[in-house]
């Protein structure tokens, strides 16, 4: 392309805009403005136009300025032969032209789809996407996102354009593939009046398609997809996942067999019985067995040190402290369970978050009820029971379920676990009100393995409002309770929340498990499980085994031997009875801890009693705790690593020339009565808040 001459030309040779301006024009444009202004000043700024005096120009840029000059030529103020317009005229091919419009157009502030659509236009001339980038001085992704946008379904960009939808559920269309399957999404959507949020829409337009960035993806490894032939695009909006995989069927085939490798490789290793892929349709039930491990003093101290490291989540940092927490924790469970009981356990494998596989190990299969009992029409009876028998020690006996249990084993515990949570709630008001607050204002409170149903009957209501309140209509029920006592509407708030969150009816999860040992912070939920629990309905609901394994517990090898011997009824009397005798608990609520015994009051001093010199440890760590925090079962738990920043920030205030490490500063306020528990999100300290929290300065300094 080239400027051929810069003159002026006859209005009248000015055929009108080029096909190649990418400006487009506005019928509602108002161009009386511009027209006066050339009136005053005449046209200052030339027209860029492309052709000749014998088939006439086109206009490639200044498509305002000649529609003002034509409304002029319109109301007599310009006589189209004789007025003479000043203009540049180029010469060259489609492309350079339609580059030069671009150009021109981009210094001005266009629509978007309007700059869209001239990359669109240079791509159809044949210009390259490293050409484009060049010549405009832009990154190649950049015009490869606006070449995308460009392909553009014409129903998206005049939406767009329109403003009913905006940029970015533009860009989500452009994950569908080409502009037919962008329509057809976009027609699904306007039928079924949905939303069109960016993140619902590149969700449905990727379908079976997975980002390079997602946790699967990363385990099998773009390039052992590609190989198995697998296609990978960019995604180009999307600044996290740059890398879209198309065929989702294949990489999770990919990720089935490689995760059964690499589990098979752990379970060889290790010595394992068995191999579980999580979410598998046909897995069977597992639970992990409740047993604690021992870890020694310098694991549980670097345990404690990656707990109390600040990462930013999904960091390498944080993938790193996982890994070696993970090994820390593989290791104590291989010295707790030895090679011959890891033949009759197994491990769970699934894809971490970070692309990594996750292995769960000292599991067993949960026995289906009904897979111990003979078909109905099996010619299989009874084994006969012979007087002369004597089993070897410890040895296990199957004998049939004589009827089916009305309950389940796991509606039972469930059942009891509901009760413990009430009784609890009923009787603390923090923790009633943790659990309503929590359930309701969580994100995922709502599908967490609780819910919010039935009704109080009044004979169950035990506070005066609320037996006050039984048979009135709401609205006089409100006038009521809002003229009640502040304690009185208290006590009748946690009863309610007592009567009406519960639970979901299932078996008892790692949610209730979780709920439950909450609840032990406030109370003494074992005592109240062990007063819930229905052992005779348990024992009968569960296969003999169970039984048999607290006999082996709790009795002797001749006495085991015994009770092989006896029917099923029997078997769950003599069970449910040394349950009771003994304060078992089924295993679901093993990890449950007991409420500790009261310290015994110290004495106090006396003036005979002989002091030590000088000041100790003991004495600055009680001055702080007097000073910096409340304590009490209304705290609330603090994160242990913030009360040794506050800790630290004291001493330092007060001089102190000697500073406590972490792990003798937590044996300093164990001794005085402060308990350090290990949740989910840390080490805590139970019963103590601090009076100001630390700032993330002073914590940092701490660590």
């Amino acid at each position: 392309m080239r400027l051929v001459a810069e003159m002026k030309i006859p209005f009248a040779q000015i055929n009108g805009l080029s096909p190649h301006n990418v400006r487009i024009a506005d019928p509602d444009d108002d161009y009386t403005s511009l027209a006066a202004t050339i009136d005053a000043v005449g046209q200052i700024k030339p027209l860029a136009v492309h052709g000749d005096a014998l088939g006439g120009y086109w206009v490639i840029d200044g498509g305002r300025r000649w529609n003002a000059q034509a409304l002029r030529v319109q109301q007599g103020r310009l006589a189209a032969e004789a007025e003479e317009i000043p203009a540049k005229i180029y010469e060259g091919s489609p492309a350079e032209l339609a580059e030069l419009s671009t150009a021109a157009s981009l210094q001005k502030q266009l629509h978007p789809v309007e700059e869209f659509e001239a990359f669109a236009r240079l791509d159809a001339a044949g210009l390259t996407a490293d050409a484009i980038a060049k010549d405009f001085g832009l990154t190649l992704r950049h015009v490869r996102q606006r070449l995308a946008l460009g392909r553009m379904a014409k129903p998206i960009r005049e939406a767009w354009r329109a403003g009913s939808i905006n940029r970015e559920a533009a860009e989500a269309y452009c994950e569908a593939g080409d502009a037919a399957d962008q329509e057809a999404l976009f027609s699904e959507l306007a039928r079924i009046n949905c939303e069109n949020g960016a993140y619902g829409i590149r969700e449905r337009a990727r379908r079976n398609k997975v980002s390079a960035a997602d946790p699967i993806a990363r385990f099998v490894g773009l390039d052992a997809y590609a190989k198995a032939g697998g296609a990978i695009r960019e995604t180009l909006f999307d600044t996290d996942e740059e890398k879209l995989l198309t065929d989702g069927a294949l990489l999770k085939r990919l990720a089935r067999e490689k995760l059964q490798v690499e589990a098979e490789n752990v379970r060889a290793e290790e010595g394992w019985g068995f191999v579980i892929i999580h979410d598998e349709p046909d897995a069977p039930r597992w639970r992990e067995l409740p047993e604690r491990l021992d870890f020694t003093k310098t694991e549980l101290a670097r345990i404690e040190e990656i707990e109390a490291t600040p990462t930013a989540y999904g960091s390498p940092e944080q993938i790193a402290l996982d890994r070696e927490a993970a090994e820390i924790e593989r290791k104590a469970i291989l010295r707790k369970f030895s090679k011959t009981r890891r033949k009759d356990l197994g491990i769970v494998v699934q894809i971490g978050d970070d692309g990594d596989m996750i292995t769960t190990r000292a599991v067993e299969i949960i026995p289906d009820a009904t897979a111990h009992e003979p078909a109905p029409d099996s010619p299989r009876g009874s084994a006969p029971q012979s007087t002369s028998y004597e089993p070897a020690p410890l040895e296990r006996a199957r004998i049939e379920i004589e009827a089916p249990p009305t309950k389940g084993a796991g509606e039972i515990v469930n059942a009891a676990a509901t009760e413990a949570l009430a009784g609890v709630a009923a009787s603390c008001g923090n923790f009633a009100l943790a659990l309503l607050v929590a359930r309701l204002g969580s994100k995922w409170g709502a599908d967490a393995g609780v819910e919010i149903s039935g009704g109080m009957h009044f004979h169950d209501r035990q506070s005066e409002l609320l037996q006050q309140i039984a048979h009135e209509m709401f609205v006089p029920a409100l006038k009521i309770c809002a003229a009640a006592p502040l304690a009185d509407l208290s006590v009748a708030a946690f009863e309610v929340i007592s009567a009406h969150i519960r639970p979901k009816p299932d078996a008892i999860g790692k949610t209730t498990a979780d709920m439950l040992a909450v609840a032990a912070q406030f109370a003494d939920v074992r005592k109240r499980l062990f007063e819930a629990m229905d052992f005779e309905a348990y024992f009968k609901a569960c296969h003999r085994d169970d039984a048999f394994e607290l006999f082996e517990q709790h009795l002797g090898a001749s006495d085991v031997g015994a009770a092989k011997k006896l029917k099923k009824a029997q078997i769950v009397e003599k069970a449910a009875q040394l349950a009771k005798d003994k304060g078992w608990l089924p295993p679901a609520f093993a990890a449950i801890p007991a409420q500790p015994e009261p310290e015994p009051e110290p004495a106090p001093k006396t003036d005979s009693q002989p002091t030590k010199p000088g000041r100790t440890a003991s004495v600055e760590v009680a001055q702080f705790l007097d000073e910096c925090c409340w304590r009490g079962d209304l705290c609330d738990p603090t994160p242990a690593k913030d009360v040794y920043a506050a800790y630290i920030a004291f001493a330092q205030e007060h001089g102190w020339p000697v500073l406590l490490t972490n792990a003798a500063f937590g044996q300093e306020i164990a001794a005085l009565g402060v308990e350090k528990i290990k949740q989910r999100a840390g080490t805590v300290y139970v019963g103590l808040s601090l009076r100001d929290q630390p700032t993330s300065e002073s914590s940092e300094a701490a660590e």
